[in-house]
């Protein structure tokens, strides 16, 4: 079968972003068709199936704002969904029974996090393009940012609507000082990938050329 000179076959990141996205959607439809499970329970996952779809069509409301620039950035958008991929499947596998879990997959998705903003932003400014520097500066701080507003989020489930998360001191100081090793982490990883590639994406930005009728 063959395809116009207009299309092409999706990428490697394309598929990764169908993959990460439909396994989001699986791990959702499981907790809301078995929410009995004892996996769930305590852990605010009616929360987290809330907002993690809304998280997971932000990249996708963009562009079509934008009036869909091409190429799409699948790589960028699905590192954003990974990490709650991670933590849902986490969940639903009960592996936070396990003590090195939660605190490996901590730092590891802030690490993804720093990479996907790190991304984003080398694709937002792809007509001005931002110093190597500043665009992971920024990354970093974005999920600092993040970091903070989840643990506060998860402070506020326990006291305010009494989630039950097994969280203490303790747990918040560890949380930090691996989100900051993963964010080193990430920049590490992102730096090598801020080169100028036709697969990253289009500006977000900017709103798509009209295209002849």
């Amino acid at each position: 079968m063959t395809r116009g000179p207009g299309r092409r076959e999706p990428g490697g990141a394309a598929w990764l972003n169908l993959g990460v996205k439909a396994t989001l959607l699986g791990l959702i439809v499981l907790y809301l068709a078995q929410p009995e499970l004892p996996q769930f329970e305590g852990k605010a996952m009616l929360f987290r199936s809330a907002v993690y779809p809304l998280l997971a069509v932000l990249v996708p409301a963009i562009w079509l704002l934008r009036g869909r620039p091409t190429p799409y950035p699948h790589l960028a958008d699905a590192l954003l969904v990974l990490p709650m991929v991670i933590d849902s499947a986490g969940n639903a596998l009960d592996a936070y029974d396990y003590e090195w879990f939660g605190p490996v997959i901590h730092g590891v998705n802030i690490a993804i996090l720093v990479v996907c903003f790190s991304l984003l932003l080398f694709v937002v400014f792809a007509d001005q393009p931002l110093a190597r520097t500043v665009t992971i500066g920024l990354a970093v701080g974005l999920a600092s940012v993040l970091h903070v507003v989840w643990e506060l989020l998860e402070w506020g489930g326990n006291v305010l609507l009494d989630t039950n998360l097994d969280i203490t001191y303790a747990t918040t100081m560890r949380n930090l000082g691996l989100g900051l090793v993963g964010m080193a982490l990430g920049a590490l990883v992102a730096a090598p990938l801020l080169v100028r590639r036709p697969e990253l994406g289009s500006p977000l930005f900017r709103r798509a050329a009209l295209r002849p009728g």
